[in-house]
């Protein structure tokens, strides 16, 4: 409910807000906690505007605020002990409350087989915006999309692709509609991460599937700027970001042609009698000196980065000595097999280069490993 809150309590004009809350397992729980916020809400959202608040959801402004301050004026003081008592009450009733609790809109509702529900919570009231709960039609011989459809009863969401915002968002920007650059302070819109390398390796990989997708479908950018009102350069922006995933195709010839080169005593990048050789020298020295300049001057710090390790737990929970605590964890998964298999051709061609050509080729190898600190510094983010 901070969310709904926070939204209720936004610094916009409240006849030109409206909140609808869209509940996907008709719960009488949520409905319950949705009729006791707006309670609240009338309290709140007064609160904000009159002395500004920037925080505007209340768990997080009375967790970073907790006590007053002696100098904080009367007044403030006691709408503020209101309002904490207020969300207090708001937070016990909510706690209180059992899954048993069915109003009259929920007296024949089956979670898996109902038709549409929707409450009118605020209607017209001054100063708030309007807020609306929404548990949309389920029927069992009808797909129900699961989230997609949830999200449709709301902005007309898209799925069917991997990457459903970017097609929710080609779909909007098609109809002519124009973005803006939103970036509150503070930062709002955040998401969650994987949290290890396989993990995030699979979602970039989802993500390029789905981009590809869109990219050769009939819902590509081109067909929505020849038949739509995409204009030409938004057009541009989504081709840029949908071919992202064919970028791989030369990333990987790339990657494999130093070995190449070695197997074949041959060469792509300048010999060291060269003039052009000087060029990814230059830029080598130019980027450690650029790297440690900020290092010295206080500009750059050292970034340690925390590595997922193995806990000493058991399934019950119970702590014990492991064998592996302690130990960096790394898990396998066969989306390391493109890269690995990389790595293994490149070293082998180092050991050919360094063992079998170092006199006929003198340069080849320590051309070779500028390559690799060069193709390293590129794809960091990738290890």
């Amino acid at each position: 409910m901070n969310t709904v809150l926070s939204l209720l309590a936004v610094d916009y004009q409240p006849q030109k807000l409206s909140c609808y809350l869209s509940d996907d397992g008709a719960s009488p729980l949520t409905y319950y906690s949705l009729v006791e916020a707006s309670k609240f809400d009338r309290i709140w959202v007064p609160f904000c505007k009159k002395y500004e608040i920037s925080m505007r959801a209340p768990f997080r402004y009375f967790t970073s605020c907790s006590t007053l301050s002696e100098d904080d004026p009367f007044e403030f003081q006691q709408e503020w002990k209101t309002a904490k008592d207020k969300y207090d009450l708001l937070c016990q009733k909510i706690e209180d409350t059992s899954q048993t609790y069915g109003p009259e809109v929920f007296s024949n509702v089956d979670k898996n087989n109902h038709p549409t529900v929707l409450k009118v919570v605020v209607d017209e009231e001054e100063g708030l915006p309007h807020l609306v709960y929404i548990s949309r039609e389920k029927r069992p011989t009808h797909p129900h999309n699961f989230k997609a459809g949830a999200m449709n009863v709301l902005v007309g969401w898209k799925y069917g692709s991997l990457t459903e915002n970017i097609l929710t968002g080609l779909g909007i920007h098609g109809k002519g509609w124009r973005s803006v650059n939103c970036t509150p302070t503070p930062p709002a819109f955040l998401g969650c991460a994987p949290s290890c390398r396989p993990s995030t390796m699979i979602q970039t990989k989802r993500w390029a599937t789905g981009l590809l997708e869109i990219l050769f479908s009939f819902k590509s950018p081109i067909v929505y700027t020849i038949n739509g009102n995409l204009q030409f350069r938004q057009c541009l922006a989504y081709m840029w970001i949908l071919s992202w995933g064919l970028r791989s195709i030369p990333e990987l010839v790339y990657a494999l042609l130093p070995a190449y080169c070695i197997f074949t005593c041959s060469h792509f990048l300048p010999k060291v009698n060269e003039p052009a050789f000087l060029i990814p020298v230059a830029i080598f020295v130019t980027y450690n000196l650029y790297t440690i300049i900020l290092k010295l001057i206080g500009l750059s710090e050292i970034v340690f980065e925390v590595t997922q390790k193995n806990q000493a737990t058991d399934d019950a929970g119970d702590d014990q000595k492991n064998i592996n605590s302690g130990k960096f964890t790394f898990i396998n998964s066969p989306i390391f097999i493109p890269c690995t298999t990389i790595l293994l051709v490149n070293s082998t061609a180092l050991a050919v280069g360094m063992v079998v050509n170092t006199q006929q080729k003198p340069s080849v190898s320590r051309i070779y490993l500028l390559n690799c600190y060069d193709f390293l510094m590129q794809n960091k983010g990738m290890w």
